[in-house]
């Protein structure tokens, strides 16, 4: 899938399968430069990307995007999934605060269903939490998105988070066909932990499934991307199940860790700013009806699947060198991280010997449970991936730079510290 290609979009039922045109683009170089592609491309380019050098008059000359105009920009607020106990008002009330921190905000209301819809209705008859479904939430959604941009002046940002993004998707493919649609100018869009995207960094849950594929669960049916006519903005947190699912589902570890990254990440991502994303995980495109698509990917400093540990007193210094033995193994999940020149990952002895040490301490709590034989001691089966890797090294067979720093360096010493991996 190219990395031009604009964010794919659901449908409540019945998908269409759209397929947008497919554009170049360039990872931006540094904080305060991008590329010229064309004069319109530079009139529309988000404000947070013409930083710098760029003259006063360009920003003052229509940007959409940035703080310079907050103060006369009014965001329509899609919050994600409203379920029992779940303080939505408060979570949607800072959803996108970070990069539009001087806009009037109105939060649009719609169903906002739990995954789970009106399934309870048919175990438990008379409960009292179950939902619209999401795809009766996205369509509903979509529709009060068009009605409040259409009774909105000025510019407009429409921001969403989690399920409130899948409603922006919804509502950029039906605007995109929509002769009656608002006019680009002074309007775009930002969604926060995409269900269903594709960005030149992640692949989102949904996005792994074929367009016109319905979900029965969720009520939804997956659409292929529609190229739009309105600036859009995608942030997507590392690790994060929703917005960024391993591309190699066979890495369990990968897997694992994305489903902690639920608990740990999906929300905040719309917490964040544009100051927490690194020049070089920032990339725009440009489709051909002249709108950009930026994406942000926000790094995740620490290792979502350990995080508990931490949550548990286990001190920050010994959770930091098992991340070492663990994050490279989660990163073999992602295709991303396979490129020439990849840093060898390897694990200080003396960091591994505090992680033996740590290991054997907390193995003395358990002395007094039934010692197992080691014939029916319990192994960690490997990603299929990843043992064929760790097998080719074994048999002298020249490995890519990446599959050596993250198999044959990390996946080794993990077996050499825990010998039931195997």
């Amino acid at each position: 899938m190219s990395d031009g290609m604009a964010p794919p979009t659901g449908g409540a039922r019945k998908g269409d399968g759209r397929m947008a045109g497919v554009n170049g683009g360039r990872r931006r170089p540094d904080a305060g430069r991008v590329r010229s592609r064309s004069r319109n491309a530079l009139r529309r380019a988000p404000q947070g990307l013409l930083a710098g050098t760029f003259a006063v008059g360009l920003v003052a000359a229509g940007t959409v995007f940035g703080a310079g105009t907050a103060s006369a920009e009014t965001a329509l607020i899609f919050g994600g999934a409203r379920g029992p106990g779940i303080p939505w008002d408060q979570i949607t009330n800072r959803v996108g605060r970070g990069y539009y921190p001087n806009a009037n905000r109105h939060i649009v209301e719609y169903p906002a269903g739990m995954v789970y819809g009106r399934l309870p209705d048919k175990l438990w008859p008379g409960n009292d939490i179950s939902t619209e479904s999401v795809g009766d939430s996205v369509d509903i959604g979509a529709r009060n998105l068009k009605n409040a941009l259409q009774g909105t002046p000025g510019q407009t940002v429409v921001v969403g988070n989690s399920e409130g993004a899948l409603v922006l998707s919804e509502a950029l493919a039906r605007l995109s066909q929509d002769p009656g649609a608002r006019a680009p100018e002074g309007v775009s869009f930002t969604l926060f932990g995409p269900p269903q995207s594709v960005t030149p960094f992640s692949h989102s849950v949904l996005s792994t499934l074929t367009p016109g594929t319905y979900v029965p669960l969720i009520d939804y049916t997956v659409r292929g991307p529609v190229e739009s006519q309105y600036d859009t903005t995608l942030v997507v947190g590392e690790y994060d199940f929703i917005a960024d699912f391993p591309d190699r589902p066979d890495n369990f570890l990968a897997l694992a860790n994305s489903l902690v990254a639920l608990e740990y990440l999906h929300t905040e991502t719309s917490y964040s700013t544009r100051e927490d994303v690194p020049p070089q995980n920032i990339f725009v495109t440009v489709n051909s009806k002249g709108a950009t698509q930026t994406a942000y990917f926000l790094p995740t400093k620490l290792l979502p699947l350990t995080r508990p540990l931490r949550d548990l007193g286990v001190p920050n210094e010994l959770v930091d060198q098992l991340d070492g033995v663990v994050r490279p193994m989660v990163d073999a999940g992602y295709s991303r991280n396979d490129y020439p020149g990849a840093p060898a990952t390897g694990i200080d002895p003396v960091a591994r010997a505090n992680v033996e040490d740590w290991l054997r301490q907390a193995g003395t709590g358990l002395s007094e449970l039934p010692q197992q034989t080691p014939a029916s001691q319990p192994t960690i089966k490997l990603s299929q991936t990843d043992q064929a890797n760790i097998e080719k090294a074994a048999q002298g067979i020249k490995l890519s730079p990446t599959d050596q720093a993250n198999m044959d360096n990390a996946a080794q010493q993990v077996k050499n510290l825990f010998p039931g991996i195997g």
